[in-house]
């Protein structure tokens, strides 16, 4: 009984460190692109005001840097933005704490590998990243 209680925890040892993704990929800077789904509503709009170009560069020090660069006609932002902030990961999302420690942005890794990766932020906004 004993032999199949310490088998039995070696087994969820490995299980655990196997289901843990290395998202070490994510390091370095990357091309950042938002897209939102156009609403039906919104159909006669150009769809190209459903995208703003950006970048991410994730730091060695838990940091990123996003740029995102907004336009007059863009609905995702007019403004050009950069601000750093700490991440980490959480099973597959991306957790992003500021100043204060409280958490803000959420990315969920739809897929991803070191050429590039989609995140979703919202059921009908995606990021995709690439090198």
């Amino acid at each position: 009984m004993r032999q199949f209680g310490i088998v039995l925890i070696l087994m969820l040892l490995f299980a655990a460190c196997d289901s843990k993704d290395d998202y070490s990929y994510l390091q370095g800077k990357w091309k950042a692109r938002w897209e939102m789904d156009q609403p039906e509503e919104l159909k006669d709009l150009n769809p190209s005001q459903f995208v703003m170009d950006g970048t991410w560069e994730f730091h060695s020090s838990e940091s990123v840097t996003i740029s995102a660069f907004g336009r007059k006609d863009c609905i995702l932002g007019e403004d050009t933005l950069i601000h750093t902030q700490n991440w980490y990961m959480s099973n597959d999302t991306i957790l992003m704490k500021n100043e204060n420690e409280a958490i803000g942005l959420m990315c969920k890794v739809m897929e991803g590998n070191n050429e590039a990766v989609k995140l979703q932020i919202l059921p009908d906004v995606h990021i995709f990243l690439s090198r």
